[in-house]
């Protein structure tokens, strides 16, 4: 069996919303239950492996998440996984490409830097200075 690697990059199944889950601890933090139950969420790990987010159990203590990889091959959906990274960056205001050998990992974190810069100077410049979010 293999064992999954953090980052895990993944988006809900509508391709709306693309993120980051750092950790197993920040996973059951930022994940509802009833989402995992409803298998509303695609991931895939650090490696490139397809995983499966699952419910251990709905207490919601620590230690509910389960992550189960699938399949033997990773970076399987790349061309996807590059697809729904770059379209994500457009409806964020960033459009940029993969570079020649980044992984989709290293893609994926420049479009989330680059989108979370370009979403801290649309800020005001004296609510970026007292650190105040834009109303």
């Amino acid at each position: 069996m293999v064992k999954e690697t953090y980052p895990i990059l993944y988006c809900d199944t509508r391709a709306i919303l693309v993120d980051f889950l750092r950790s197993r601890e920040e996973a059951e933090a930022d994940i509802e239950i009833p989402d995992i139950q409803g298998e509303d969420y695609l991931a895939w790990d650090a490696r490139g492996f397809r995983v499966r987010l699952l419910c251990r159990d709905s207490s919601g203590e620590p230690g509910w998440l389960e992550v189960e990889v699938l399949g033997d091959q990773p970076d399987a959906d790349r061309e996807f996984l590059e697809n729904l990274i770059t379209q994500f960056g457009k409806e964020q205001g960033v459009d940029i490409r993969p570079a020649p050998g980044e992984t989709l990992l290293q893609y994926a974190e420049r479009v989330d830097e680059r989108v979370s810069f370009r979403k801290w100077t649309e800020r005001a410049w004296w609510r970026r200075l007292l650190g105040l979010p834009n109303r």
